[in-house]
């Protein structure tokens, strides 16, 4: 997943790169009513920034950027068992 570079706000002046991220889903059946589950969403960390409140960077001035990120790499492991 992920997405194209794209502009911040209407007036095209700033630019949020373009990223790309992979998730991971896997499972094991260890037995007839067990399964083990990994799953890892942002497998390769990436940083992507989704949106932006500002649109231009002034010369000469101090700029803050607010910004709007991905999550970070998460893990989850669970292990499933059916009765």
């Amino acid at each position: 997943m992920g997405q194209s570079k794209a502009f911040a706000q209407d007036n095209n002046d700033l630019i949020m790169p373009a990223y790309t991220f992979v998730n991971l889903t896997a499972f094991v059946k260890v037995a007839k009513n067990t399964r083990l589950t990994l799953s890892v969403n942002n497998l390769t960390n990436t940083i992507g920034i989704t949106e932006s409140e500002e649109g231009s960077i002034t010369d000469n001035q101090v700029n803050y950027v607010r910004a709007r990120s991905i999550a970070g790499r998460t893990i989850r492991a669970g292990i499933n068992v059916n009765f």
